[in-house]
């Protein structure tokens, strides 16, 4: 929320590329900015309105942004692909997703909009495993030369990023790449392994 200027910091500043982010106008500054928000919003419009917005309308980047949120299989089997209203709200030939096919299409609005800085929090939390995983293992070459900033509680998945910060009570504990962490043995390595357990155990 401090990142997307929806509270102004107290303390402190938060700069990009070495410019105070409250000193830049809010569209420029929003225009760097694809966020996927925990509590994202899909609205009752065609699935074309739900990626692009505001945003004019690009075949290549549609397309582009379905590939990337593993959207292709599922849109090319709707009555009328991309036109195909969501929900039933409006049109009682609409189309409801499940959760995590909701949680694609909100990626795909990210993708659509190609910013700078692509912000996602918690953006796989209602994918399944199988999902979760192709997601991650395409990643990089989704993101390319972004810059990428990923909150998550899930650390397995999280081993693809160059840095990881610990956050603990508000304050920074630990920072490094994944490997390093663990061996520090610190609440990193204590969490990543809690969670990794179930998983590996016999």
């Amino acid at each position: 929320k401090l990142i997307c200027r929806l509270y102004k910091p107290t303390e402190g500043k938060i700069f990009y590329n070495g410019i105070d982010i409250w000193s830049l106008s809010q569209e420029d500054y929003n225009n760097q900015l694809s966020v996927v928000f925990q509590d994202f919003s899909i609205f009752a419009l065609s699935l074309k309105e739900n990626i692009c917005l505001n945003k004019n309308f690009s075949e290549d980047l549609m397309k582009d942004a379905i590939d990337k949120s593993d959207l292709t299989d599922k849109i090319i089997g709707l009555p009328r692909n991309i036109d195909t209203q969501v929900s039933k709200y409006f049109d009682p030939n609409g189309i409801e997703f499940s959760g995590g096919e909701y949680q694609k299409v909100a990626c795909a609005r990210a993708y659509y909009k190609c910013g700078s800085i692509m912000l996602f929090d918690e953006p796989t939390a209602a994918l399944d495993p199988f999902s979760e995983a192709k997601m991650y293992q395409r990643f990089n070459s989704i993101i390319k030369k972004k810059t990428a900033i990923y909150i998550t509680h899930r650390l397995p998945i999280v081993k693809f990023c160059d840095k990881i910060i610990v956050l603990n009570a508000g304050e920074i504990v630990e920072q490094g790449a994944h490997d390093q962490l663990v061996n520090n043995n610190g609440l990193y390595a204590e969490m990543y392994h809690k969670q990794s357990e179930p998983y590996i155990s016999h």
